[in-house]
């Protein structure tokens, strides 16, 4: 068993909170067993902390909910990123036709025109992609 240290410094709820949240960070990152607590040793550890039964199983409640909402938002941003994609090589493909048909036509170099009208659509796209809301641009930005 861990020796327990003994001090005079006092924390206030915020604080113990957040050390329990990064030790229980800490403890899942160590290599080892892997385990799994059932509900009743949820409220036992909860108890011993003076938590009560009925926050444990609002803390759960609000759990199953964010995640549910994050698998959601996870799907969403797939949608959106194949979407993107989708949009980005349709771009590629058509311009690279229209660019051999424009020189084997004789070389009016139109299809210029095309591909700069649809290349700022396309980059408009990506501007509404990357600055989205939880999108890569913030998330990366969050990270730093």
């Amino acid at each position: 068993m861990d020796r327990i240290r003994h001090d005079a410094r006092r924390f206030d709820r915020d604080e113990t909170a957040d050390i329990l949240d990064l030790a229980g960070e800490l403890e899942a990152r160590m290599p080892g067993d892997d385990f799994d607590l059932g509900r009743s040793d949820i409220y036992r550890i909860a108890a011993e902390l003076g938590i009560s039964t009925e926050i444990v199983d609002r803390a759960i409640r609000e759990l199953d909910r964010t995640q549910r909402s994050d698998a959601k938002e996870s799907r969403r941003s797939v949608r959106r990123r194949m979407r993107f994609l989708r949009h980005a090589l349709a771009y590629a493909i058509t311009v690279a036709i229209l660019a051999v048909v424009d020189v084997l036509d004789g070389g009016g170099w139109w299809f210029y025109y095309v591909a700069a009208i649809w290349g700022i659509a396309l980059a408009l796209h990506a501007l509404r992609f990357a600055t989205r809301r939880n999108g890569p641009l913030e998330r990366r930005l969050m990270e730093s």
